[in-house]
């Protein structure tokens, strides 16, 4: 049991990884719809530490994250299932192309250190 819950937390480990530096935002919502629950609450924790302002966010940015201030309220609310985040990141035309920099911004300035505490909270 332990040996499959830790290739799970490798998996979405890499997961994660991989959407920080994605070239183009079709391939973050390829992956972000085939990929499991807790990838979208490591992106869900991004935009909760973006906007409690634990990670320092570029000045342009900001403009777009404040425009979208919605939709990271919807995405950071506790209380909707992920589902409906999961539907509001791979959305057409929707406000992905504002998350995937700021989740690349998020996760390259803090790194490895993140993602290892959101993988220490389910353990």
């Amino acid at each position: 049991m332990t040996n499959r819950k830790n290739k799970q937390a490798k998996i979405v480990k890499r997961t994660v990884k991989y959407l920080s530096i994605a070239p183009d935002t079709e391939s973050v919502r390829s992956v972000l719809q085939s990929s499991p629950d807790a990838v979208i609450k490591a992106v869900a924790n991004a935009a909760l530490n973006a906007r409690q302002g634990d990670v320092q966010v570029p000045p342009k940015l900001k403009r777009l994250f404040s425009k979208y201030h919605r939709h990271i309220d919807y995405l950071t609310d506790r209380r909707r299932p992920l589902i409906q985040k999961r539907r509001l990141l791979v959305q057409r035309g929707g406000f992905l192309p504002v998350i995937a920099p700021l989740i690349a911004t998020v996760l390259g300035s803090v790194g490895g250190e993140f993602i290892s505490r959101i993988f220490r909270k389910d353990e």
